[in-house]
């Protein structure tokens, strides 16, 4: 099955184009969670996030100028269907925040995670390491 994105990217599936610039194309989800809601994806096929940091960033910088019009908005995006990405051609949402909009996002921090961890690219580690410690603020 052909990639939803790179149809729509390419012309040949539907969307609600907001936005087009060289690299990428910003257009509207099928499902809106906020008013406003748009998908940034861009125009060549990345599955992710972590795929091709160049991409990633090329993106990112184009979701910073959408964000940056907005008075309060969240940016994000997932990495693999354990962070609920669902549709792997990489896309960062940019959902437009307003006061009573019922948008509740999952970042309560569980009771489990230490008060330290240390990141590693094997994943994240408590305790020990050389490697940069990221303090709880509690």
């Amino acid at each position: 099955m052909a990639c939803v994105f790179c149809e729509i990217v390419a012309g040949r599936a539907p969307a609600s184009v907001v936005r087009k610039w060289d690299d990428a194309l910003a257009f509207v989800p099928l499902n809106p969670v906020t008013e406003g809601h748009v998908l940034v994806v861009p125009k060549v096929h990345v599955a992710d996030v972590g795929a091709n940091p160049a991409v990633a960033s090329l993106v990112e910088a184009r979701v910073s100028e959408l964000v940056a019009e907005l008075p309060a908005a969240n940016a994000l995006t997932s990495k693999g269907g354990l962070a609920t990405q669902t549709v792997f051609h990489y896309h960062a949402h940019v959902l437009p925040r307003r006061p009573g909009d019922g948008l509740a996002l999952p970042w309560d921090v569980p009771a489990s995670l230490p008060s330290t961890a240390v990141f590693a690219p094997q994943g994240l580690h408590t305790g020990r390491g050389s490697q940069t410690v990221i303090r709880s603020s509690n």
